[in-house]
């Protein structure tokens, strides 16, 4: 799903200077953030707001960045005691890094990635957080769609993928895989006669780790088989 990143500077003077913040110095990165706020010759209050992103040396985290930084101010006039003074709330919204390679963006969706490499479920788990995603979590008609866009460009994947819901702790009830319950995602069709734990007992642990197929409906299957997954990068 698409979300947004925002950062919100609360400040309160006639004149300001906001002076350059540096991130961490092993990263050789930095952002300079100033405003300027005095009257112009009118009497109306000016303000010259100045944004400036760079690095000493560009890295792979650099290029990954996206922009513009979007910069939105409002302004609040008081006086008391015969002394007057300014507020000057603004938010900047910051682009997220873009996800690594093979993620594909999809318009008004999100990041996608499907991985033909079979693994089991966990692996598959740890294989999308590494590259600072998940595995997908459906949470819309329009999500299942790229998920069946994803298989039908791969026709040697047969049978299912493995994607971010489970029932590990508690047999017949799922959650994601960030602890969500399953039936709150906004996406829950379950293939025909699914989900089914088939030959789960009190010695076989059964189907346990979510699935989705071709047709996008979903399916439970043994988290030790080794199939394809797609990860899932949020903005």
């Amino acid at each position: 799903m698409v979300n947004c990143n925002y950062v919100v500077l609360v400040i309160s003077y006639i004149l300001l200077n906001v002076h350059p913040f540096k991130a961490n110095a092993c990263q050789e990165s930095s952002t300079s953030f100033s405003i300027s706020t005095q009257r112009n010759i009118t009497g109306h209050w000016y303000s010259e707001v100045v944004m400036d992103l760079g690095s000493d040396e560009e890295t792979d985290e650099d290029k990954k960045q996206t922009g513009p930084w979007n910069l939105g101010m409002s302004f609040r006039r008081k006086r008391c005691d015969g002394k007057e003074s300014l507020s000057i709330v603004t938010a900047i919204r910051v682009p997220p890094p873009k996800p690594g390679p093979g993620y594909e963006y999809f318009a008004g969706v999100g990041y996608y990635k499907i991985h033909t490499t079979l693994k089991t479920w966990s692996d598959a788990r740890k294989t999308c957080a590494d590259e600072g995603g998940h595995l997908l979590i459906l949470n819309s008609d329009a999500e299942a769609s790229v998920a069946k866009q994803l298989f039908s460009r791969h026709k040697q994947i047969s049978g299912w993928a493995f994607i971010g819901f489970h029932d590990k702790t508690t047999e017949g009830t799922y959650i994601t895989v960030n602890g969500e319950p399953l039936q709150t995602t906004g996406y829950t069709k379950w293939g025909k006669g699914q989900p089914d734990n088939a030959g789960g007992s009190k010695t076989n642990e059964g189907e346990d780790c979510g699935s989705i197929a071709h047709d996008s409906t979903l399916n439970d299957l043994p988290c030790g088989f080794k199939v394809p997954f797609i990860c899932e990068y949020d903005l």
